[in-house]
């Protein structure tokens, strides 16, 4: 009994100990906090900033965390972390700024996409306070042009936060290391160049049928640099045409080139090359390629128009560094060119006179121009020096006067350079000609359309874009245009005879022939069928042999070889009246009746 009872206690005394050992154990991972979460130790995460292209430039608005796995949105505040930079100019010793960006929300998504939310997600998202007085949220800074600055973006974890399995992220053993940068829009500009120039290509999502382009010229501001960069994120004049809204509405390739200072005649050729081989390679349109340019490039825009005028559907043209000529002016309205030109009446840079001289003299000359003037430039986002009108312009105005013209860059793409005129005649190209031929004619062009007969037929007048038998006409083109010159073959006239007859063996012969005094050659005349009635004597007279019978074509005025036509003939018919039938091609038709003596 004494053996049973100890080993019974014995027992009982280990299973105490070893519930509190448990206990213990479960106390200490309590107050340690890592029973039921693991810690994330001396981990590394990568971030990348994100940066826009707006209205007063590129700024960096947000900063993108890819922390490798899910993260829950109930974990994550504006709190959560704090984001600073040090940008460098390109010397990478001056200093344009060091300090805080101030995070306005944060969330996560597994998109990357700015604004969207989720539950759940790999990607935490910091949006940053930006605008055009925000220390440190530009890109860029100025010393005669837009150079890019160098960004050290630093990213320091404030508070633990945990993974959705329940992993914490401990600031103290985390690190966030930028690893590159996002370039919102101007990221979809493809790099390239020709010959000595530098350009960007967007290219429109639907690529399976040739689409309109848009040549953008920057101003002085954006070249110089030759890193092919600045031309998208100074300013708008780029990256508008290829915002996804306005995609959605007009697919369009977009073209920026960089020139190294002003808009050389060599840049602007270079520039023409590249899209020619865009147009000869089926991508572009060639009836809706679109010239816009700013400042300096606004001058590079229309000496553009002046060396290739026939390229350019319409162009839209901000505060020109140039003015236009009597004799450019002349050369624009002979093409019927679409022109808008944007300007502040405060612009300090381009005095806006001159602006005025040009749209006069372009006015005059029936160049399809319209100007709009502002008084200042301003919007919601700040007040900006007077030269840059362009801001309305890529915010896609509509002309404060009483047209209501617009909105801008819509109008553009509404502006077809030109059109295809077809031309042909009708019934058959032999009728006659139509000049000119078929082929692409200018917006607003006169085009004088002739037509002219061949031999045998006459014209009977136009149909389609025409009507009338006037020759020739004036067609203004506006719209693509079918034009026919209908033609009508001239008609025969013809008339049979009856040669001398002679005896054949008990038979009679009659030479018949026809003869042509109508305008038009009888094609194909044949004499179908002779009938006799006997007005005198007895007896019934009827053809033997010889018809029908083609006597070939016969030309106006003359008359065809005879054709020997054999009648059972008896001698008591002493006077015969024979009806001779005839045809002709044209569905002509004929019938003379000869009375002969035997």
């Amino acid at each position: 009994m004494s053996m049973n009872f100890k080993n019974s206690w014995s027992k009982r005394l280990g299973f105490v100990l070893a519930l509190n050992l448990l206990l213990s154990v479960a106390v200490m991972a309590a107050a340690t906090g890592t029973s039921q979460e693991a810690q994330a130790t001396n981990a590394n995460y990568g971030f990348q900033t994100v940066a826009k292209t707006l209205e007063y430039g590129q700024n960096v608005v947000a900063v993108i965390i890819d922390m490798g796995a899910d993260v829950p949105a109930s974990a994550i505040n504006i709190g959560t972390f704090s984001v600073s930079t040090t940008n460098l100019r390109q010397n990478l010793t001056t200093v344009a700024y060091s300090g805080p960006r101030t995070v306005v929300n944060a969330y996560v998504n597994n998109t990357k996409e700015l604004g969207e939310h989720a539950d759940n997600g790999r990607y935490i998202v910091l949006e940053l306070l930006y605008g055009y007085t925000v220390p440190g949220a530009t890109t860029l800074y100025y010393v005669s042009y837009n150079y890019l600055l160098v960004m050290n973006y630093q990213v320091t974890q404030n508070i633990s936060f945990p993974f959705t399995d329940a992993t914490i992220v401990d600031p103290a053993a985390t690190t966030y290391t930028k690893v590159g940068e996002i370039n919102l829009v101007a990221d979809s500009f493809a790099k390239l160049g020709q010959g000595s120039l530098n350009y960007r290509l967007f290219t429109p999502a639907d690529t399976t049928k040739a689409q309109p382009l848009v040549l953008f010229l920057h101003g002085s501001g954006e070249g110089g640099t030759g890193n092919n960069e600045s031309q998208l994120r100074a300013n708008m004049g780029a990256t508008a045409w290829a915002e996804p809204d306005f995609q959605n509405r007009h697919r369009s390739y977009v073209m920026a080139p960089q020139t190294g200072g002003s808009w050389s005649n060599t840049n602007l050729d270079l520039s023409y090359t590249v899209i020619q081989g865009l147009i000869d390679a089926g991508k572009v349109d060639s009836r809706r390629v679109y010239l816009v340019g700013l400042s300096s490039g606004g001058g590079g825009a229309l000496t553009m128009l002046s060396r290739h005028l026939t390229m350019f559907a319409a162009a839209l043209i901000n505060c020109p560094a140039s003015t236009v000529s009597v004799a450019q002016a002349a050369t624009f309205a002979s093409t019927y060119q679409h022109i808008w030109l944007v300007q502040a009446l405060n612009d300090p840079t381009v005095n806006p006179a001159n602006t005025t001289l040009s749209y006069n003299r372009m006015l005059a000359a029936g160049v399809d121009v319209y100007y709009t003037t502002f008084p200042d430039v301003h919007t919601d986002l700040g007040t900006y020096s007077g030269h840059w009108s362009w801001v309305y312009t890529y915010n896609n105005f509509v002309d404060p006067g009483p047209q209501q013209r617009g909105p801008v860059m819509d109008w553009l793409f509404g502006s077809p350079c030109c059109f295809q005129l077809t031309t042909a005649v009708s019934p058959s190209a032999s009728a006659g000609t139509i000049t000119p031929g078929s082929g692409v004619v200018t917006n607003g062009a006169v085009v004088s359309i002739s037509a002219t007969a061949n031999a045998g037929y006459i014209f009977a007048g136009f149909s389609g874009a025409l009507t009338g038998i006037a020759t020739p006409q004036n067609l203004t083109v506006r719209a693509d245009a079918n034009v026919v010159a209908n033609f009508t073959p001239l008609a025969p006239a013809l008339n049979a005879t009856v040669g001398a007859r002679s005896d054949g063996g008990g038979t009679r012969l009659a030479p018949i022939t026809l003869t042509n005094t109508g305008q038009g050659a009888a094609t194909n005349a044949t004499i179908s069928s002779v009938t006799a009635s006997v007005t005198s004597g007895s007896g019934s007279v009827s053809v033997s042999s010889g018809v029908p019978v083609n006597v070939g074509t016969i030309a106006t005025g003359a008359s065809s070889t005879p054709a020997v036509v054999v009648f059972s003939w008896p001698a008591t018919a002493i006077r015969v009246a024979l009806t001779i039938k005839f045809t002709a091609d044209g569905g002509y038709s004929g019938t003379s009746t000869v009375t002969v003596f035997r």
